[in-house]
């Protein structure tokens, strides 16, 4: 599975791997929005295993960004891999969303 969510106090860490392509992007936005209509209003998405992130998959995370931040919450992107840190640079994602070199400092930003 690519995507793998474990609860971390009142964050939710969703663990994404391989090739984030356009139908595990819908996956994705399940992922977030389900919890986040149960009022979950913090997330981490832990890119370490991440192959490729396409444009769907960058779309669904600027867009739980941007409802979570409205609504007092946030995501942190953590532990970027080569190929998912060049996709956010390639379309500016880097200097909007906030990144940490790992799952625990990104845990400890909330």
């Amino acid at each position: 599975m690519p995507i793998e969510a474990e609860r971390h106090g009142n964050a939710l860490v969703l663990q994404l791997s391989g090739d984030i392509d356009a139908a595990v992007a819908l996956e994705l936005r399940d992922e977030l929005q389900q919890p986040f209509a149960a009022g979950q209003k913090f997330y981490v998405l832990d890119l370490q295993k991440v192959t490729r992130l396409c444009h769907a998959s960058l779309w669904q995370i600027y867009t739980a960004w941007k409802v979570l931040r409205q609504q007092h919450g946030d995501l942190i992107l953590a532990a970027p891999s080569d190929e998912s840190l060049a996709a956010l640079q390639a379309t500016g994602l880097d200097e909007l969303l906030q990144m940490r070199a790992t799952v625990p400092a990104a845990l400890a930003s909330f």
